[in-house]
């Protein structure tokens, strides 16, 4: 007998957050970009660019450095992705990779990130990360993954109502829908 995938509870379609390609690309020409620019414009012996080097190309590893550590929230592999939510597991896309994580929810922790930037006192983005965790492997998603922000925190309360046994309440814009059509509008 055929092995047969249990029905999804949930899905949830994500995809490469904007802007995430654009970080390491300008990271990479700044790091490049900076010292050939020192190196064209100066005409000194080479010894004497080695210092100039290292700090014309500062900026551009330290945009690479901080891609690397945030990048896994907010990327997929291939660019487009699903998180599937099972009654026994979850099954969330790689940042990168081939290889999909499947967690068992009996294991699975859910840790919230806010983070706020600012320039100036001025509010310039809001930002939540949720940290799924489990038997030792964990992933980072961001809320620029999804198209409707709201959606992180809805993956979170579904995992948590799986978790206690509950049933998962229809989306609300499904319900709307469903109640649009019973009612013959």
């Amino acid at each position: 007998m055929p092995y047969r995938e249990p029905a999804a509870l949930a899905r949830y379609p994500i995809h490469s957050a904007r802007g995430a390609r654009l970080a390491l690309v300008a990271g990479g020409a700044l790091a490049v970009g900076g010292p050939l620019w020192l190196v064209a414009g100066t005409p000194v012996p080479v010894a004497a660019w080695l210092p100039g080097l290292a700090l014309a190309a500062l900026p551009g590893l330290a945009v690479l450095a901080a891609h690397a550590f945030s990048a896994e929230a907010h990327s997929v592999a291939g660019g487009n992705g699903e998180i599937v939510l099972y009654a026994s597991h979850i099954v969330l896309p790689p940042p990168w990779g081939r290889r999909a994580l499947s967690l068992p929810l009996h294991a699975v922790e859910l840790g919230f990130t806010e983070i706020r930037g600012s320039i100036n006192l001025i509010p310039v983005s809001n930002v939540e990360v949720l940290t799924i965790s489990g038997n030792g492997r964990s992933r980072k998603l961001s809320s620029r993954l999804f198209d409707d922000r709201r959606a992180l925190r809805r993956l979170a309360l579904d995992i948590e109502r799986v978790q206690a046994g509950q049933s998962l309440e229809p989306d609300d814009e499904a319900a709307s829908e469903s109640l649009q059509r019973s009612l013959g509008r």
